[in-house]
């Protein structure tokens, strides 16, 4: 059935959706090409919009699974051919034997001609290999990008479906995703695979996710979490992927990272999990612990991000594991890295805000004390003045009354000429915030600047 114009409009925008304009521009050739053979898929007689969608999401699962097994062909073909030529007992057989290959990778007529003209120059089994790598890595690159548009139509049209469930069985949607997680060549189309299930499971209703998708699925997810020699960003999707499919295992797997630290591009994984665990802990609370552990990991990027995660902790550890990192650890960037959250620890509507503010003087005045840093004090000093705009008028006093002494000290006393200069302007920020005429003045003639 022919598409209404509204529907075929809509089909064209889900399969841009959620891309730049530059990576539209850049997979171009595969969305045209998607748009074409849409333009020809058999619909239902259906035509409302929700009909469509659903349309377009069995069309895509369809594309999938055709390009998965193109590449299977190509490869059994290659097989073929890599044993025929082996078994060859002259060079006019292996010379008709790369000429049945050629073909199989797609050669016409003509192009078959001039093969074969070939043969005397430069044209053989190493051309025609390198032919067959760039058409493998070709349909492979094609298979990464409809994996994921399927995940980013699954995002878009389950999460609307009143029976997300009927539409999760019906189309099988695991089915076809589940043997592309053990995909065997570009491990690229391995990380799509496990970001486009991501998204797909997103989608769905909290309480469906254990139910719909398989144990099978669910065991070889959490193995792919584990396991070192996957790809970092495989092992990183896993992670994600069991944020919504098993709490429990989700715990383990974070222990079992954080609690086994190794070199190299382990870290990647491990700043990961910090970030699930920043984003997760409120949920699961047991999850704060890990945090903790996290101040003695061997990778500094890695400690780096625990500040951040801990603006979401109870105040007890959020005091004691900032103070730590703040003035007790080697590295210069974890310790900008604690000052850099410090403007986040002050909300008036939070429990806890009078301790939170209290904690916000300790921190600064504990780091002006024992940093002889140079960066970790611009950063301080930096932080001074991010503040100041959040304070209501009596914490601005209280503020300026602890950080102008400090100011003062490195202002008279520090031997780096860029530290005292700095400090100098930042009692100058101090004094403009305080001054209410000056700070009017400022404030017009900056909107002025501005506008």
């Amino acid at each position: 059935m022919k598409l209404t114009r509204k529907t075929k409009k809509l089909a064209n925008n889900l399969f841009r959706n959620d891309l730049s304009e530059r990576w539209q521009l850049l997979n171009l050739k595969y969305i045209e090409q998607l748009e074409t053979r849409y333009a020809d898929w058999v619909k239902r007689d259906d035509t409302g919009i929700d009909a469509a969608e659903i349309s377009q999401l069995q069309f895509m699962l369809f594309q999938v699974s055709e390009q998965n097994q193109a590449i299977s062909r190509l490869k059994k073909n290659y097989q073929k051919f890599t044993r025929n030529y082996l078994k060859s007992i002259d060079e006019i057989e292996r010379q008709q034997h790369i000429l049945n290959f050629s073909a199989d990778l797609g050669a016409n007529s003509k192009t078959l001609k001039g093969d074969n003209k070939a043969f005397s120059r430069w044209f053989g089994r190493d051309a025609l290999v390198e032919r067959f790598q760039a058409k493998l890595f070709e349909q492979q690159r094609c298979l990464g990008f409809y994996l994921d548009r399927l995940g980013s139509l699954c995002k878009h049209i389950l999460i609307k479906q009143k029976v997300a469930e009927q539409t999760w069985k019906r189309l099988g949607i695991e089915d076809v995703i589940r043997p592309l997680l053990a995909f065997e060549g570009d491990e690229r189309v391995r990380v799509e695979t496990f970001k486009c299930l991501s998204r797909a499971v997103g989608a769905l209703p909290s309480g469906l996710h254990n139910t719909l998708v398989s144990d099978t699925t669910v065991q070889y997810i959490y193995r792919s979490a584990l396991e070192r020699n996957q790809d970092i960003w495989i092992q990183c999707e896993a992670i994600s992927l069991l944020k919504v499919l098993s709490k429990s295992s989700l715990k383990i797997v974070l222990e079992k990272r954080i609690n086994s630290a190794q070199q190299g591009d382990d870290l990647f994984v491990r700043r990961h999990a910090v970030r699930v665990i920043s984003e997760f802990q409120q949920q699961m609370p047991e999850l704060q612990s890990l945090l903790k552990k996290l101040m003695d990991d061997p990778g500094a990027s890695v400690r780096q991000l625990v500040p951040e995660a801990l603006l979401k902790s109870d105040l007890n550890l959020l005091q004691s594991t900032l103070k730590h990192l703040l003035t007790k650890d080697e590295s210069s960037a974890v310790r900008a890295s604690a000052l850099l959250v410090v403007p986040a620890l002050y909300d008036l509507k939070k429990s806890g805000s009078k301790e939170r503010f209290l904690l916000m003087k300790s921190l600064l005045v504990n780091c002006f004390e024992a940093e002889g840093d140079e960066f970790v004090l611009k950063v301080a000093l930096k932080t001074i003045v991010d503040c100041l705009p959040l304070f209501n008028e009596n914490d601005l006093l209280s503020w300026c009354d602890v950080m102008q002494h400090q100011c003062e000290m490195l202002h008279s006393k520090n031997t780096s000429l860029a530290i005292r200069r700095m400090a100098a302007q930042t009692l100058e920020w101090c004094w403009l915030y305080q001054n209410k005429v000056a700070y009017i003045l400022y404030d017009d003639l900056n909107k002025k600047l501005k506008g």
